[in-house]
């Protein structure tokens, strides 16, 4: 199985559009285990329960934000690397 097909990647963003539009690009390139958050929280709580090998968060979000959220990820040993891009706009 080839390494994209592998990848798990956890979308976090309070705008389903916004969702959407990283889905559709992320399913472009071959990535294809996705998994959505409406919330930091709800993203936090996903990640100690199955985490995920890469995190792409929007910035403004109600409960935890972008920050908040790679803050807590980061204080988990068993999540501590895991590769985080934050997005705005």
């Amino acid at each position: 199985m080839a390494f994209k097909a592998q990848l798990k990647v956890l979308v976090v963003d309070d705008q389903r559009t916004s969702r959407m539009l990283i889905n559709d690009a992320l399913d472009q390139i071959g990535i294809r285990q996705i998994a959505f958050a409406a919330d930091g929280e709800e993203a936090l709580k996903m990640m100690m329960t199955a985490p995920s090998h890469v995190v792409i968060s929007d910035f403004n979000m109600p409960k935890l934000d972008g920050l908040q959220l790679l803050k807590a990820i980061r204080a988990f040993p068993a999540t501590k690397k895991t590769p985080f891009f934050i997005l705005t706009g």
